[in-house]
């Protein structure tokens, strides 16, 4: 399948009308037609069902469409991650994280890393739910990831990074804003919102509050979703200090508790590139000389 199929089948998944294809397209209908059967020819069913002028998805296309968006998207990011790395650039080092905020000082640290090493460009993988598997797939030089999930690990080097340790988050205007430590009785009667897969280290604080204390809870979907409640004044929640974008929206207050998370930086041990180690020892370094930020 070459790429003006795959564009003509995108288009017209949202348009499901030739005309308006051809004209998104500047192709003629016929092409856009020829396109689009001789690609169903190729894959073996069709995507489309043609009843005179109406089109609508198959079943299959429906399914097969998502996912060729996904390609199509990721092959044009490819594209222009490539390009610009041929232009400007002598080397790429990948860095695999789950979201922005996993490492509050990397922006910082491409920035002073690009100074001493103009040649050399920094790439943010993201990857929320998967760093580590990318990684270990060998989808990147440079690997985010909890101490926990690597312990049955072998043939990478780790690095420490930062402890991070727990915090109720709350609104602003919360009376336990105002407090500089919270404890689990501060929540006694309060709502607790936990929030999709948690830690081990966070379900034991949960189960701890629950369990001892007079506190109504409810489960929420994802960390997004359960940020939303706080904001709507549903409850508060307790959350790792990694979760933390520092955009001051929320109120993060330290929790009373002896439970982290360690957040390590794991490289191959095959690695023989010294600046994919100088930039993990970069940003090692940075964290060291930083211990009041809140994470």
């Amino acid at each position: 399948m070459n790429k003006r199929q795959v564009e003509c089948i995108l288009d017209l998944r949202k348009t499901l009308n030739f005309s308006n294809t051809a004209d998104n397209l500047y192709l003629s209908q016929s092409t856009i037609s020829y396109a689009i059967k001789s690609a169903e020819e190729e894959i073996g069913f069709n995507i489309f069902f043609r009843n005179g002028k109406s089109v609508s998805m198959t079943p299959a296309g429906i399914q097969f469409c998502i996912a060729l968006e996904n390609f199509h998207k990721q092959y044009q990011t490819t594209i222009n991650q490539c390009q610009n790395l041929s232009r400007k650039y002598d080397m790429d080092i990948s860095i695999s994280i789950p979201f922005r905020s996993s490492i509050y000082y990397l922006s910082d640290a491409i920035a002073i890393f690009k100074q001493k090493h103009p040649n050399i460009s920094i790439t943010a993988l993201f990857n929320p739910g998967n760093c580590l598997e990318k990684f270990l797939m060998n989808e990147g030089d440079i690997c985010f990831t909890s101490k926990d999930s690597i312990k049955r690990i072998s043939n990478i080097k780790i690095y420490s990074l930062f402890k991070s340790h727990f915090y109720l988050v709350s609104r602003k205007d919360d009376p336990l804003a105002s407090k500089s430590l919270i404890t689990a009785k501060d929540l006694e009667g309060r709502t607790l919102i936990i929030g999709g897969p948690s830690p081990k280290q966070l379900l034991n604080i949960q189960q701890s509050i629950i369990k001892n204390y007079e506190v109504d809870y409810f489960n929420s979907t994802s960390h997004d979703t359960t940020l939303l409640n706080v904001a709507a004044n549903n409850g508060v929640c307790i959350s790792p200090g990694l979760l933390n974008d520092h955009n001051h929206e929320f109120a993060w207050t330290k929790y009373d508790s002896d439970e982290y998370i360690e957040y390590v930086l794991c490289i191959h041990e095959n690695n023989t590139n010294p600046y994919i180690e100088a930039f993990v020892q970069l940003l090692c370094e940075m964290y060291k000389a930083h211990p009041e930020l809140k994470i």
